[in-house]
């Protein structure tokens, strides 16, 4: 019995995957426009580095530092559409109240067709992305097997904390409809403390340590900087601060679900 409840969230995610590659065109524009933020900043790093004169910064070179953008991007760049807009559009058209009836777990079908949709966009985004890098700064040399490992384990984390926080965002809207003013919000605050753009390690030192504790550096970031340059430290660092905000907006999204069931209100038409 437990194994069939088990199996349908993995049926959701098959789904998903198959929703996903039936529009494909879709799937490749966005990694074509993935591609043309690598070329931007890209620019912008090996100009840096000649103007400043070393080879490394932070521990990383630039070509360590672009891979690491590289990886972000394309990270990021597979979530897309975002849980926060679909539930926004379920309430906005009235769809909650069959989502909500349905026999199954509300956060927990959202949380396997994020993953379903994931998985997809990460394998076209990440193909353009790894062949852009090599054309830009050539192969990248992996410290080791262990760092990629480790570093896929960060990425899945990165990906529930993403998660989490999307599905709070999008439970706003059982209050105030549209959540986009948020979503804005939070997006912003990911390029700037996410990696996106900068790297961490080239945050002036007082930024940057007080960015390596706030959620957004856990997303993608230290997956992509344990991958491209692995420090085992640094590693137990990031596994910690990302477990304990996974755990923090786990038991938020829970509690704000609860709340948010009383004051759904429907619109539809």
């Amino acid at each position: 019995m437990v194994s069939k409840k088990i199996l349908k969230y993995f049926y959701v995610i098959k789904t998903s995957i198959q929703s996903r590659t039936t529009y494909k065109s879709n799937l490749i524009a966005r990694s074509f426009a993935v591609m043309f933020r690598i070329w931007m900043f890209s620019q912008l790093y090996i100009a840096s580095y000649k103007a400043i004169g070393q080879e490394s910064v932070g521990g990383l070179t630039v070509v360590t530092t672009i891979w690491s953008m590289v990886l972000v991007q394309c990270f990021r760049s597979s979530t897309r559409p975002r849980t926060d807009q679909l539930i926004g559009e379920d309430v906005r058209s009235g769809a909650i109240t069959l989502s909500l009836n349905k026999p199954y777990s509300f956060i927990l079908f959202h949380y396997f067709n994020y993953l379903g949709r994931v998985v997809t966009g990460l394998i076209s985004t990440l193909f353009i992305g790894i062949l852009s890098a090599i054309i830009l700064v050539g192969p990248l040399q992996l410290p080791s097997i262990t760092s990629f490992i480790l570093g896929i384990l960060l990425l899945f984390l990165g990906y529930t904390l993403d998660f989490f926080i999307n599905f709070i965002i999008g439970i706003i809207s059982f209050w105030v409809e549209d959540q986009e003013p948020f979503a804005w919000i939070y997006q912003r605050i990911q390029y700037i403390f996410g990696g996106l753009v900068v790297p961490l390690s080239l945050f002036p030192e007082r930024i940057a340590h007080i960015a390596e504790f706030l959620p957004f550096t856990h997303l993608y970031y230290g997956s992509a900087r344990t991958i491209v340059n692995f420090e085992i430290n640094l590693f137990f660092k990031y596994l910690i601060i990302q477990c304990c905000w996974i755990l923090f907006f786990v038991f938020l999204s829970i509690l704000t679900f609860k709340r948010g069931m009383k004051n759904v209100s429907i619109n539809a038409g």
